[in-house]
């Protein structure tokens, strides 16, 4: 049985927001989700994301990364983070979408996670710090 979703002792706070589950057929192939930042109102937090294993390959971990960067636009955040841990899959998708890496003032994940950012609208650069 494989383990996407593994809730126990998260904050019940990272299922807000919004989320997003994709389907082949009547079987779940993945899921991900978006919140807004914790320390910034204007940062879109792509949260977490996961594909089945028999259903990878064909793109959908970018398509989800897409997806999410349309829905911040269209809510309005300048910037969007993500982080990923021991994942190159997830660093390369991350930067085929155009993210940079970054360090943020407050890690969120533990040592050795990589932070990227990218920003969605700097008309207001004052707002995008580091």
């Amino acid at each position: 049985n494989e383990k996407l979703f593994d809730r126990d002792g998260e904050d019940p706070k990272i299922m807000e927001g919004w989320w997003w589950i994709a389907y082949c057929g009547d079987e779940i192939a993945g899921f991900c989700g978006m919140n807004k930042s914790k320390h910034r109102k204007t940062f879109a937090y792509v949260a977490r994301s996961g594909v089945y294993k028999k259903f990878r390959g064909y793109g959908l971990q970018r398509q989800f990364i897409q997806v999410r960067l349309k829905k911040a636009r269209e809510v309005g955040f300048k910037v969007a983070i993500v982080a990923t841990y021991d994942n190159p899959h997830s660093g390369n998708n991350v930067i085929a979408e155009g993210f940079k890496m970054y360090m943020p003032d407050r890690r969120w994940l533990c040592h050795g996670a990589c932070y990227w950012k990218l920003i969605l609208d700097d008309t207001d650069a004052t707002t995008i710090k580091r």
